[in-house]
């Protein structure tokens, strides 16, 4: 099947920014957005449970993206002394 490239242009922008993420962000701001009256405060704890799960979620990754570059950088050591092992070995020929 024929894929159509503009079946991909709203990849990724069906939800909108996560303020925490802006360039500026204002924390009393964010939290009056929340919680604009008092009524709405019996909301907190479920507010609070998503923003611990969101940082849980961060963690996660974080600790992945770690893994996933110290296993690199060994390969990539790996690679660099098999490299100077090839050239001694080519320069001990020559």
């Amino acid at each position: 099947e024929d894929l159509d490239p503009d079946d991909f242009d709203d990849l990724g922008t069906s939800e909108e920014p996560d303020p925490l993420d802006a360039d500026v962000f204002d924390p009393v701001d964010y939290i009056n957005k929340q919680f604009p009256n008092e009524a709405s405060l019996s909301g907190l704890d479920a507010f609070v449970s998503k923003l611990r799960a969101q940082q849980k979620h961060n963690d996660e990754d974080i600790r992945l993206a770690i893994r996933r570059q110290a296993a690199t950088s060994r390969r990539a050591r790996a690679d660099l002394d098999e490299a100077k092992s090839a050239v001694r070995e080519l320069f001990e020929r020559i």
